[in-house]
């Protein structure tokens, strides 16, 4: 298996550059472009460290197929 060169927030981070407003993430007549999806992970990510999850730290969720659940 080939290992990727980048992690999924560098690809992010680079595609909310290249393309700020391409339709990311959503459905129906609601969607979020690269930027938008970003802001939103990040902010995930602060609020995760917030409550003190750390690197090696183990967490588990029950996801629902919602675009929120897609973003954690």
């Amino acid at each position: 298996m080939r290992v990727p060169e980048r992690g999924i927030l560098q690809y992010l981070e680079d595609l909310a550059l290249k393309a700020p407003d391409l339709p990311l993430l959503g459905g129906g007549r609601r969607w979020f472009g690269a930027r938008t999806v970003l802001a939103f992970v990040e902010h995930i990510g602060t609020c995760l460290r917030w409550m003190g999850l750390r690197a090696g730290s183990v967490a588990a969720m029950h996801p629902d197929r919602n675009i929120s659940s897609a973003l954690m």
